[in-house]
């Protein structure tokens, strides 16, 4: 529970759920919900008669009629993937993003703007020595989000916590020119409190170091997700930071 010092009004509860067990707990939630099918494929277009929706249509042509349409679109409407001086469309690595639902939504008169969220590389859990890190274990006993749960019976894990050093820093700053954000190539707006490694380094030029949050990725996964390492900085400088 974040800010469990201060007021209630400003606690939150925050946890890394694992991948696994998440998706799972979801297909199972969603098969057992009543009066609900479940129809695999992209949509790639909304139908529409005389101004009111009235269907989809599928990426492999099926087209499914409806009296509503819900759009959760995630990263994937005309989604890029930056990295340095490389741009792909996708909308998660290795995914192809949504085309055509961008090109309708246009033609209906809507506004479309991009967002932008930035990814830390992933970590090889089993090259970590845990042991020369601090050690941050969850809340005894673990707070739920909904006030529905009665019990948590996962095992908790617990995450740790390390620093960036100066060299870290100085491969960063030669590098600037090089990432995505500073190059010009990224013109959306990114999240106000969840500042890029870059962002940080420029920002506190007097800092020698950052606190980097170690997040196992799932209980039998050795994945390791380095919060507060996002960046758009090439694939080889992410190498060698």
């Amino acid at each position: 529970m974040l800010n469990r010092r201060k007021g209630p009004a400003v606690r939150g509860p925050c946890a890394r759920a694992d991948c696994k067990l998440y998706r799972e707990a979801m297909q199972a939630a969603i098969i057992a919900q009543p009066n609900l099918d479940v129809i695999e494929g992209e949509v790639d277009d909304i139908v529409v008669t005389d101004g009111v929706v009235s269907g989809v249509v599928l990426l492999d042509g099926r087209q499914i009629s409806t009296k509503a349409v819900v759009l959760t679109t995630g990263t994937f409407l005309r989604g890029l993937i930056h990295r340095g001086e490389e741009t792909v469309p996708a909308g998660r690595v290795g995914e192809k993003p949504v085309l055509g639902l961008s090109t309708r939504l246009e033609a209906l008169g809507l506004n479309l703007g991009r967002l932008k969220t930035g990814t830390p590389a992933r970590l090889d859990g089993t090259s970590i020595d845990f042991s020369a890190l601090e050690e941050q274990p969850g809340d005894n006993p673990p707070e739920a989000f909904s006030a529905l749960t009665t019990a948590i019976t996962t095992r908790q894990v617990s995450c740790h916590i390390t620093r960036t050093t100066a060299e870290t820093h100085r491969i960063i700053s030669d590098n600037l020119h090089r990432s995505a954000m500073y190059s010009g190539r990224i013109q959306s707006r990114g999240p106000r409190y969840c500042p890029s490694i870059e962002d940080k380094v420029v920002r506190f030029a007097d800092r020698d170091s950052h606190q980097i949050f170690l997040e196992p990725e799932g209980l039998d996964d050795s994945t390791i997700y380095p919060n507060g390492l996002s960046t758009s900085l090439p694939a080889d400088v992410q190498e060698a930071f």
